[in-house]
């Protein structure tokens, strides 16, 4: 974003309360601020060409422009843009990442570098069970130590693909000694992963007391019977965040 529309909503923003500009309200005053962006544009523009000057560049030159009207309007639109770029990116990247629970973690009195070597050899290993041929683009621990569980490890995977092939097979580490409490799940926002969690809660109420026939899983963001499940879409459930840790009496039914 250009450096004038930052400090033209940073100055915005303080001391006063900025009035919403009324004047637009008036076709005439419409016109008159048409007429003078129309001029002051064709006299910057060779000819009043814009189709070959980049985005930026007319933005920029919005800017410069001394009417306040278009300063206040062009800077907020640069903020909007930057915003919806800044969430196209992050979910991008949450949609081709996993996040690991249940793996173990070595001493918090090792090296800082020697724990993430650690770290990543875990993931690495978790890969090779699941025949992932791929180099993750980042492995990480999530969140504080706590005494007597291991913290989440989240891992961004190069593609799409490989995440839906990881995903696919996660069930595979439950037939592996020592991986039964290891989970793999898909990155979410804290909206998703509340209404996750409020969903597994209310999965965990209506499973009380009821035979293997009619308990229910949460399986892709909705709650469904068991019988209503293939067998391959039950071990996708029982291996997704919704399920892990209240239907664990389902594994190898």
């Amino acid at each position: 974003m250009p450096a004038a529309a930052k400090s033209a909503r940073n100055g915005s923003s303080k001391g006063k309360k900025v009035k919403e500009p009324t004047g637009l309200q008036s076709p005439a005053v419409a016109d008159g601020l048409a007429e003078r962006l129309a001029g002051s544009l064709a006299s910057d523009v060779v000819g009043g060409d814009f189709r070959n000057a980049p985005i930026i560049e007319l933005f920029q030159r919005l800017l410069n422009l001394n009417i306040p009207e278009v300063q206040q309007t062009t800077t907020e639109i640069l903020c909007r843009i930057n915003e919806i770029s800044d969430d196209a990116v992050q979910k991008e990247v949450r949609n081709r990442s996993i996040v690991i629970s249940g793996l173990s973690e070595i001493n918090a009195d090792s090296d800082a570098s020697v724990r993430q070597v650690d770290t990543e050899e875990k993931v690495k290993e978790i890969l090779n069970i699941l025949d992932i041929e791929c180099r993750p683009v980042k492995v990480f621990r999530m969140g504080k130590r706590e005494e007597g569980k291991p913290r989440l490890v989240k891992v961004e995977l190069p593609s799409r693909g490989h995440w839906v092939t990881t995903l696919s097979r996660a069930r595979l580490l439950r037939e592996k000694p020592g991986y039964n409490n290891v989970f793999i799940r898909r990155s979410m926002t804290d909206k998703e992963r509340r209404l996750e969690q409020e969903l597994r809660e209310r999965a965990k109420q209506m499973n009380q007391g009821k035979s293997h026939e009619d308990r229910v899983v949460v399986y892709r963001g909705e709650i469904v019977p068991v019988s209503s499940l293939r067998r391959r879409d039950l071990s996708s459930a029982l291996t997704s965040p919704t399920t892990m840790s209240h239907v664990t009496s389902l594994k190898g039914k």
